[in-house]
């Protein structure tokens, strides 16, 4: 597998700030846009975006498994 490229996590939601989701050193990895801040639709997006680096980690699990699936998901994120 390709080394990481993205920020290591864990990634995590501030409810006080619905739109960022901060790294392991509380720096801003991502924000969130959408509506009007601090809607539902937005404080959605800004969770499943913390949880990708646990998401990613349990794809690269299932694909180190053979999963078919999980191998074609990699490869779209990483790029391949």
């Amino acid at each position: 597998m390709p080394p990481m490229k993205y920020t290591p996590g864990p990634w995590s939601y501030n409810e006080a700030s619905a739109n960022r989701v901060l790294g392991p050193d509380n720096q801003v990895v991502a924000a969130t846009y959408c509506g009007f801040d601090g809607s539902e639709e937005q404080e959605a997006n800004t969770r499943i975006i913390a949880a990708a680096p646990a998401m990613y980690g349990y794809v690269s699990t299932k694909a180190s498994e053979g999963d078919r699936d999980a191998l074609a998901l990699l490869a779209s994120i990483d790029g391949a």
